[in-house]
């Protein structure tokens, strides 16, 4: 890969880090040392991820979405890309906790439905639903049972949409 999609990705990796770290702290009722806590392990893992030598794209979107998940205390953290050609958000990488995780490309989202993952993919903004028993548009997988939230964050560099990061 070259320099530029090397800095894109980097820049990528830090706002998905930093959404989830950013998440964490504003959807959880937390005393200020326990917010610095938070921002510092940001900061340690983006600093653990450049450490690393990766040159597979998807190794390095496994290694982001399995620190989310581990680091951030989430049950389920899964990773959707564009196929701009069908308008399509494809699953990439995803980490179940206690569940064996969906294979690559296993969940499809139309960016034109109304499921919260295609909401968030269509309008750009980050769509957080406290209780997902009350969301008319929420798109229920059969091995996540315990589901009781969802945040779905747009992932663009500049206008450009890539695709959404799930965490629950």
């Amino acid at each position: 890969l070259d320099a530029g999609v090397w800095q894109n990705l980097l820049e990528l990796q830090n706002r998905v880090l930093k959404s989830a770290a950013t998440v964490s702290l504003v959807t959880e009722d937390q005393p200020p040392a326990d917010i610095m806590t938070r921002q510092t392990l940001h900061q340690q893992i983006v600093t653990d991820i450049n450490k690393k030598a990766v040159g597979d794209l998807n190794e390095l979107l496994d290694e982001i979405v399995a620190l989310i998940q581990q680091n951030f205390g989430y049950d389920y953290v899964s990773l959707f890309l564009l196929n701009q050609a069908k308008k399509t958000l494809i699953l990439q990488n995803a980490v179940w906790k206690n569940q064996h995780s969906p294979s690559k490309g296993s969940m499809r989202f139309d960016i034109e439905g109304q499921e919260i993952t295609a909401r968030a993919a269509a309008t750009g903004q980050s769509i957080l639903v406290n209780d997902v028993s009350e969301e008319p548009n929420y798109s229920s997988h059969p091995s996540l049972p315990t589901v009781k939230a969802q945040l779905s964050i747009p992932l663009l560099i500049g206008t450009s949409l890539l695709g959404v990061l799930d965490v629950a």
